[in-house]
């Protein structure tokens, strides 16, 4: 699900990170960290994704990318 995913909508949602990191660098880093927390809740994700469409990912990924990694303020 999570490869799927990303080949899907890599191309986006890197795009969107570079939106908000400034830099190509920084957006690969958050885009990697956005996919890791997808994987660490895979089951609210296949939970989420029986109820949503394509568009919805993006929305979620989105507001993973920019909340705040675990550990951090």
């Amino acid at each position: 699900m999570i490869t799927e995913l990303y080949t899907v909508y890599r191309a986006e949602l890197l795009k969107y990170c570079c939106m908000v990191c400034g830099n190509i660098s920084d957006a690969e880093d958050l885009l990697q960290e956005t996919f890791m927390k997808a994987l660490s809740n895979l089951d609210l994700l296949k939970n989420w994704a029986r109820k949503n469409d394509g568009p919805g990912f993006i929305r979620w990924q989105g507001t993973c990318s920019t909340m705040p990694a675990e550990g951090e303020q």
